[in-house]
């Protein structure tokens, strides 16, 4: 229940420009050559860098050390390719369904960044 409530607190917190699933999956699918791509792959780093920093809803990832965001990114990807009735949602959202099913979470410290 906690972490429904932190992912919408996430989900109301993020721009009204945000992308979904779909957005990040259409613009991955473009050639390099286009701007679509590193846009895409720039607003997915984003996004796990700041998960990954201040958590959700009070918690943070329960990742192994020396976790990189390439292999962050190949789960996100990979949840989106076995998940594609969710693809319609924020990909804010879908980042943080696929790293806490990969991880799972702590709880956040008295500080207010994660480990």
């Amino acid at each position: 229940m906690k972490t429904l409530t932190a992912l919408m607190l996430f989900a109301l917190a993020t721009p009204a420009t945000a992308f979904s699933g779909n957005d990040y999956l259409e613009n991955m699918a473009k050639p390099m050559t286009t701007y679509a791509h590193p846009m895409a792959e720039g607003y997915l780093y984003g996004v796990l860098n700041q998960y990954g920093y201040f958590g959700v809803g009070g918690f943070c990832l329960n990742e192994p050390e020396g976790v990189t965001n390439t292999q962050k990114i190949k789960i996100v990807e990979k949840y989106l390719a076995d998940n594609p009735e969710d693809t319609h949602m924020k990909l804010e959202v879908l980042v943080v369904l696929a790293l806490i099913e990969a991880y799972g979470q702590i709880p956040l410290e008295d500080s207010t960044l994660c480990p």
